[in-house]
């Protein structure tokens, strides 16, 4: 098992969202045994995550009963399934805020960026942007010399 025991330094608190998690899920799973209810939940954490391949049903039932520390990305799992039972969209849920640097005009406050960062192709050059087209390859800094050194 991937998942470490618990040990003095990790805090139990933890898995109280696990726990409050599956008192949640327990009135549309009533109808499961234990392990199929344990296996359920396990694979709709794993889908929210896209972790392949998904937790064990061992692994959710270890975390519950306070015998395996979470892993962070169970955590995170637990949080966004959670949000997604308290009604926010499965795609919203799985969105982190990040800090981007942007000219104020053109992105907006609370943007959802759904487009990949990239780095840039010119040689020495370390600025990550997201790309307006799909074949840019190059931030508009070293596009704009380019384009500058063409015209003369």
């Amino acid at each position: 098992m991937s998942e470490t025991p618990i040990s003095d330094h990790v805090y139990i608190y933890d898995n109280q969202l696990l726990i409050d998690l599956l008192d949640a899920l327990q009135p549309f799973l009533a109808n499961h045994s234990k392990t199929k209810f344990y296996g359920e939940v396990a694979k709709r954490l794993s889908a929210c995550v896209g972790k392949n391949p998904p937790w064990k049903w061992r692994y959710i039932h270890g975390v519950a009963n306070f015998t395996v520390a979470p892993s962070f990305r169970l955590l995170e799992a637990c949080e966004i399934l959670a949000a997604s039972l308290d009604g926010i969209p499965l795609e919203i849920a799985k969105l982190r805020k990040i800090e981007v640097y942007g000219i104020d005009s053109q992105i907006l406050p609370n943007s959802i960026v759904y487009a990949p960062s990239r780095e840039c192709n010119h040689p020495g050059c370390l600025i990550r942007f997201i790309p307006v087209v799909p074949n840019q390859v190059k931030c508009r800094l070293h596009q704009r010399r380019r384009k500058q050194n063409a015209l003369d």
